[in-house]
């Protein structure tokens, strides 16, 4: 009785720091910031609360991503120590940033809930994600029409929550258990999920959905037997149409993608993005050791993960951030080529492709904006749990 009680609150508290999560960006909250930062104080009480609940000392964790994401946090948190001991120019902001991800694995891992809560946690955490975009859609535009410009200023952290929840549809849409009938809501979701993003122009998000789509696509056709003439079939059609000009760019397309910028300029239709990259690598070709902890010079907010951490730390700085961060590629490619037969144990490893493409893109994520992330990783320590490909193992 005692375990079901415990079971029964840890499942509630689940649910209600995600959906927390969720109401925190809704215009009304996220435009005041009182309401805003007692929503965020709430879902760290909540999501804090459940990993307590499921933190288990006697249960011992082999999987390797998580003693490496560790060991990193404990040699960055040591480092900049040292710099700040030095009276260098460091922020710890980024121990927190990768600690909430780290916390969230850490309770999906060892959450013990049932397949059946946890695909119903996930489709509830979906509807209420478009629920949410809906409304943000009709509150600031008025409709689901694509502006020239955008006039969200919470687009990208949006543009993420749709996008971690298209891609957690489609692990459903492609759940071979799920009946064909069964599939035709989740179908639905995501074409609602899509034009959301659309009107959103969340375009970096809209990147990341597309090429997890691909990567879908390319598991399911991996083991068909006519798999190298379907693709020899597209790359056909898709070299007629570039050659011959058939088809044209929609309109709506063209809109959430280029907006009114001159297309033979890609800095204005990146919004400023390349000329802040190439400002952030001439920085660190200057300063390539210690970036700006030594050298403070006002660099515009990069708009890529790896730049921007390399120019605030330097080479030297930066370098567990970068490790963990490519590590943690590393490891969601050889899990996503390792299955054989999808199932809901991958769902995790599927949905982390999201973060990870639009840091590309973006400079909060993977690890941020935390609000918005935890989802992923949590089901990405769901996952890992669920893995065969065990710590012992990979040392053997």
């Amino acid at each position: 009785m005692e375990y079901s009680r415990k079971y029964i609150l840890r499942t509630w508290l689940l649910f209600a720091s995600f959906i927390v999560a969720l109401v925190a960006y809704m215009p009304d909250i996220i435009d005041n910031s009182s309401a805003y930062n007692t929503f965020r104080f709430a879902n760290y009480m909540l999501f804090g609360s459940l990993f307590f609940l499921t933190f288990n000392m006697k249960h011992k964790v082999y999987q390797r991503i998580i003693f490496v994401y560790s060991f990193v946090i404990y040699i960055f948190l040591l480092e900049s120590l040292l710099f700040s001991s030095l009276g260098f120019n460091i922020e710890f902001n980024d121990i927190l940033e990768i600690s909430i991800p780290f916390i969230a694995i850490l309770t999906g891992y060892n959450i013990n809930i049932s397949t059946k809560r946890y695909l119903n946690f996930l489709i509830i955490y979906c509807i209420a994600a478009t629920m949410l975009s809906v409304y943000t859609a009709y509150y600031y535009i008025g409709g689901f029409t694509i502006l020239d410009q955008s006039l969200i200023d919470s687009k990208n952290a949006l543009g993420a929550i749709l996008s971690n929840s298209g891609a957690i549809i489609m692990c459903m849409i492609f759940l071979k258990d799920i009946s064909k009938s069964r599939k035709i809501p989740f179908v639905i979701f995501f074409i609602i999920i899509c034009a959301c993003l659309l009107v959103l122009r969340a375009r970096a998000a809209f990147v990341a959905l597309l090429f997890c789509f691909l990567v879908f696509l390319w598991l399911f056709f991996r083991y068909k037997k006519n798999k190298y003439l379907i693709l020899g079939v597209i790359i056909i059609i898709l070299g007629l149409i570039y050659l011959f000009g058939s088809i044209n760019m929609p309109a709506f397309l063209k809109d959430f993608f280029f907006g009114t910028s001159d297309l033979n300029d890609l800095n204005m239709v990146s919004t400023g993005r390349i000329d802040r990259n190439l400002a952030a690598i001439k920085f660190i070709s200057d300063y390539p050791m210690l970036g700006q902890i030594t050298n403070y010079e006002y660099l515009e907010w990069v708009h890529n993960y790896v730049l921007l951490k390399v120019s605030q730390y330097g080479l030297l700085g930066s370098f567990p951030l970068l490790c963990l961060y490519f590590y943690l590629i590393w490891t969601i490619i050889k899990k996503i080529t390792r299955i054989r037969e999808f199932s809901i144990d991958d769902f995790g490893y599927m949905t982390m492709i999201i973060p990870i493409i639009i840091s590309i893109m973006e400079p909060s994520f993977p690890f941020g904006p935390g609000s918005v992330q935890v989802i992923v990783y949590f089901m990405f320590g769901y996952s890992l749990n669920k893995s065969k490909w065990i710590f012992n193992n990979n040392f053997n």
